[in-house]
């Protein structure tokens, strides 16, 4: 515990201990010459010194205090403090009522902020808290002189991608948080809604403006976190597609499938790894031709599977700028774009806000057939997003 007699021999008391008749600037103010008929042994004028030893006894503790408020002196605001905390426990009501009106003189306020905020004692910190108002007026208090304020700028607030769920097109290991919703829209003819059930669990609906076919994929994403810099997510989804106009056959088809992603790094500096198993079965209705029934179908249908691993970058370049690159390799038997044949890159800018966000970006088919389209738009086919998540 620290204890009043440390503090009382720091200060100046040879300079205290004199009298002068201005407040706050000597020490107490010296009382009016007594009478001639005073007895020769009659008190003289007290020192500073005199009035913070009295502050360790119990009898003129709580006067002494008094004292040393009314003068005014920033070098009163250390010893009532300690004697608040650790002088004699009748007095230290007292003595807290003589802080409070001491540190509430401007000559003194300064000094008392800036021990309420550094002295290496918590309990005097939290005294001189208290006789200054509280902590909402210490941080509004004016620093004392020898303090270096730092300027204080406002810093932007955190702005993170609101759409960190996917790169370009596929998904991360990140998902929305819990009561978020989203709206992507993929060259105005294909949507996605989301939702964020919990901060684990992802479902939404992709979906297409029903001109000319009507198209349904409900998907769901689970995602956890490995630590600070990595994420796993499991995607499934399923639906099916459609087409009313011009569609004798009764041609209708159902997508579905999913698979694992690692999202390494960060929204800001990602790697994205995965692996998409999906299947597309088709059904058509087929005349056949029997002589007793001229006019007889039969449904047939054919499934396709492709495995389809998929490598991702992110990196977020500027305040609201991040780029973004994903390469899809398909792996499907008894196809002419199988085993590796066909090599599809997707790349671009996005360009974010607080709730919205837009990309532009480009799809590249590196395959041997495409050669000669290829040339007349060497930086790829047009991918436009735009999106709002709340």
């Amino acid at each position: 515990m620290r204890t009043l007699a440390v503090v009382f021999l720091a200060l100046p008391l040879s300079a205290a201990a004199q009298t002068t008749d201005e407040p706050g600037i000597g020490g107490i103010p010296a009382p009016p010459a007594p009478p001639s008929s005073a007895p020769a042994s009659a008190p003289t004028a007290m020192g500073f010194a005199d009035v913070v030893e009295q502050l360790l006894t119990a009898e003129q503790g709580a006067g002494a205090a008094q004292q040393l408020a009314a003068t005014g002196d920033p070098r009163a605001v250390l010893p009532l403090a300690l004697a608040a905390v650790y002088g004699p426990t009748p007095n230290r009501h007292a003595v807290l009522d003589a802080l409070r009106e001491l540190v509430a003189r401007p000559s003194t306020r300064p000094a008392a902020t800036r021990m309420a905020r550094r002295d290496a004692d918590p309990v005097i910190r939290s005294v001189l808290t208290r006789a200054l108002g509280g902590e909402a007026a210490l941080r509004t208090s004016a620093p004392d002189a020898t303090e270096q304020v730092e300027p204080r700028i406002a810093a932007p607030a955190e702005l993170t991608d609101p759409d960190a769920t996917r790169v370009v097109y596929g998904p991360t290991a990140f998902g929305r948080k819990k009561g978020v919703w989203n709206w992507t829209i993929y060259n105005i003819a294909y949507w996605n809604f989301d939702y964020g059930v919990t901060d684990y669990l992802e479902v939404g609906l992709q979906t297409a403006p029903p001109i000319g076919f009507v198209a349904f994929m409900p998907h769901l994403k689970l995602t956890t976190r490995l630590g600070e810099k990595a994420a796993l997510g499991l995607r499934l989804f399923g639906g099916v597609i459609y087409p009313y106009i011009d569609n004798d056959d009764e041609w209708r088809g159902a997508i579905y499938g999913g698979g694992p992603v690692l999202s390494i790094g960060s929204p800001d500096l990602l790697l994205n790894l995965a692996v998409n198993v999906n299947g597309l079965t088709a059904g058509w209705e087929n005349s056949v031709y029997h002589f007793a029934a001229p006019d007889t179908t039969e449904t047939e249908h054919e499934t396709i599977w492709a495995v389809t691993p998929t490598v991702g970058f992110g990196w977020r370049v500027a305040r609201r700028v991040k780029l973004n690159a994903e390469l899809y390799i398909p792996l499907t038997e008894d196809s002419p774009v199988g085993n590796g044949k066909l090599w599809i890159l997707l790349y671009g800018v996005r360009i974010f806000g607080e709730h919205i966000y837009g990309d532009v970006s480009f799809v590249i088919p590196f395959w041997p057939d495409m050669s000669e389209i290829m040339k007349y738009i060497p930086i790829g086919f047009p991918l436009l997003t735009f999106g709002s998540q709340w």
